[in-house]
């Protein structure tokens, strides 16, 4: 099943074997996969925020991203100096992790990316970033079962 958001960024759900893997993680909960599609000049963190609110996610572990961004910010250390650059041009996301948790209407947490600036890798924080191109984030979350009622009797 794909569903689309209002900006049209593709979400998929859905599937044995497909871009939803669940497996049992407890009695009373499933561990889940979600895939986001973005496409170009999506907002990243807004997207993945209203992806999250639309599949009732509460809380969720980012384990993977890839793709290209631009007309963003990202925080880092480098040689023991934090420090902040803008995005110039087009780069390539090549891994990503994070969590984010619901709090009140909104949801609070840390992008991780991994990103290529000539010869250097800069791990760092996303603040604010557009997608180029495409970008695909994978969340993992746990998705709560109803309690069974016991009859007695």
């Amino acid at each position: 099943m794909v569903k689309k958001n209002n900006r049209s960024s593709v979400i998929k759900t859905g599937g044995i074997m497909e871009e939803l893997h669940s497996r049992i993680c407890g009695e009373k909960a499933i561990e889940q996969v979600l895939t986001i599609q973005l496409e170009d000049d999506d907002d990243i963190l807004k997207c993945l925020k209203k992806a999250m609110l639309e599949n009732e996610i509460k809380e969720g572990r980012i384990i993977e991203v890839r793709g290209f961004w631009k007309k963003g910010v990202m925080n880092y250390f480098l040689k023991n100096q934090y420090k902040s650059r803008k995005t110039l041009g087009i780069e390539k996301i090549t891994a990503g992790s994070g969590k984010f948790a619901k709090e009140g209407n909104d949801f609070i947490g840390d992008l991780h990316i991994v990103t290529k600036i000539g010869n250097q890798l800069l791990n760092g924080s996303l603040l604010e970033g557009k997608t180029a191109r495409e970008l695909e984030i994978k969340v993992k979350f746990c998705r709560f079962l109803e309690a069974k009622t016991q009859k007695t009797g």
